[in-house]
């Protein structure tokens, strides 16, 4: 009777445990995928500053371009 009790628990031990082998393939998986999505995302190449020529556009009054150049005379 005793050696019935103990193969019952170890049973209900291994199902326990494949169980939860089970939940940590699944969470592996998801933190997987969204480290995944995370690099692609960071790997996105940021967006350029302005240049001297976007910014005159940007200011027409401004010309950076001219403003360093002109010979004070």
């Amino acid at each position: 009777m005793w050696f019935r009790v103990r193969v019952q628990r170890l049973i209900n031990e291994i199902a326990a445990a494949r169980s939860e082998t089970e939940q940590l393939r699944t969470t592996t998986a998801q933190l997987q995928n969204q480290s995944s999505k995370n690099h692609v995302s960071s790997s996105q190449p940021e967006p350029l500053l302005a240049t001297a020529s976007q910014s005159s556009l940007d200011f027409p009054g401004h010309n950076t371009v001219s403003t360093l150049c002109r010979n004070p005379e």
